[in-house]
């Protein structure tokens, strides 16, 4: 059968030829692309921020990630997109934040900018017919690609702006725990203080989770790959955060006396145990758990201990970097029981653990935020009427001891 002269089949070639072509074409519509995308977002009632920027500062430094995706179309080169999108990304992030955008916003005006290059790309396939089929697929594989890059380093440039923001309301938390401690404030002052600001950092990264829950719902249409995933796993641990801090929350600030019930300690530490075993060890520490010694049972609030313990082998499993980290049960004498956590982490000098913990004392300088979820343990162990000790020395790891009574003893 003779074929129409007027239609000719196209050679078939590689994948490679087919991208420089579309690279060339996007680099002749750039002009026009980045008009389309400064309209789409100023169209966009969900991107309010934008109305109250210039032009110039509404393209901010998308010429510079446009002129980085022609390239990355060019060369294919992984490791060379990382380093071309990482800067200006994370410039866009952070002039975001200064531009009062909400990270919603951020997210919503890198994906008009993905559609408008999708559309792109089908454009060119129905103009360029041996662009069609793996050409075309390439090409929308590697756009994927690219801004799951630029998505993730300009979220987590403004993550990384808003944990400023939360830093700053640690550190009015741990002013005020020092303040309390030397007027010799009452307990009940000191909670209220504490809860109040605690209340405050959980308010604002939960309206920073809300931003990345919708970053990652789009996200998820992109290719599956290893910076989509580690996003996925940031969300994950800073959600798990939140919700420690809001059961931290609302245990210290209840009311309530803590419960007598009978329990069994050794089932409590093969619980907590089963919890972090498995975040060490992707760690690549070594997570000791040892209840052969614990008391049979024991009477107390099981919820409020568990609390503690769990918040004490989460520091301890966060801040070592090598080794190993314990958590032990044990019978002390006959009328307390002992729990000790252990790690072989950098250790604290005598000044920052008496800012950890106000009047213990101890043998670098705390991580931030470190203090807050100690402090709240501390008065956890108060309410329980407990003790806690901290031994522990620069470089040379840290244990921590709590003793709890065996039986608690009702007040008259």
């Amino acid at each position: 059968m003779d074929m129409d002269p007027g239609r000719v089949r196209p050679e078939a070639e590689s994948p490679r030829a087919a991208l420089l072509r579309f690279a060339d074409y996007l680099t002749q519509q750039e002009a026009a692309l980045t008009e389309q995308w400064l309209m789409a977002v100023r169209r966009d009632p969900k991107i309010a921020a934008a109305d109250r920027l210039t032009h110039q500062q509404l393209l901010d430094h998308l010429p510079e990630l446009y002129r980085a995706l022609c390239n990355f179309l060019r060369t294919r080169d992984a490791t060379a997109l990382a380093e071309d999108v990482k800067s200006g990304a994370e410039l866009h992030g952070e002039f975001r934040w200064q531009d009062g955008y909400r990270i919603e916003e951020l997210v919503r005006e890198i994906e008009a900018f993905r559609s408008i290059v999708a559309a792109a790309v089908a454009r060119f396939s129905s103009q360029d017919l041996a662009f069609k089929g793996v050409g075309e697929g390439a090409a929308r594989t590697l756009v994927h690609q690219f801004f799951a890059e630029v998505g993730v380093n300009s979220v987590k440039q403004y993550a990384s702006e808003r944990e400023a923001v939360v830093h700053a309301y640690t550190e009015k938390l741990e002013t005020a725990n020092i303040q309390l401690g030397r007027a010799n404030a009452s307990l009940k002052q000191a909670l209220a203080e504490r809860q109040r600001l605690t209340t405050v950092v959980a308010h604002e990264l939960r309206n920073f989770l809300q931003g990345l829950a919708y970053s990652a719902r789009i996200w998820e249409q992109s290719p599956n790959n290893p910076v989509r995933l580690q996003a996925s796993a940031q969300i994950r641990e800073m959600q798990e955060l939140v919700t420690q801090l809001l059961a931290h929350s609302e245990l210290i600030s209840s009311q309530e006396a803590p419960s007598r019930d009978a329990f069994d300690p050794r089932a409590l530490c093969a619980e907590i145990t089963s919890v972090y075993r498995p975040m060490a060890e992707q760690k690549g520490l070594v997570f000791l758990g040892d209840w052969a010694s614990a008391p049979h049972e024991a009477e107390g609030d099981r919820l409020r201990i568990r609390q503690a313990a769990m918040n004490l082998v989460s520091n301890a499993v966060k801040y070592t970097n090598e080794g190993q980290v314990s958590l032990t049960f044990t019978t002390y004498d006959d009328q307390r029981w002992l729990i000790r956590i252990e790690d072989t982490g950098p250790g604290l000098n005598a000044r920052a653990t008496e800012r950890l913990f106000g009047d213990l004392v101890g043998s670098g300088d705390a991580p931030p935020g470190r203090g807050m979820g100690l402090g709240i343990t501390r008065d956890l162990v108060d309410i329980l009427g407990g003790s806690l000790q901290v031994v522990t020395q620069a470089g040379a790891g840290t244990r921590i001891d709590v003793l709890l009574p065996l039986r608690v003893i009702q007040n008259t």
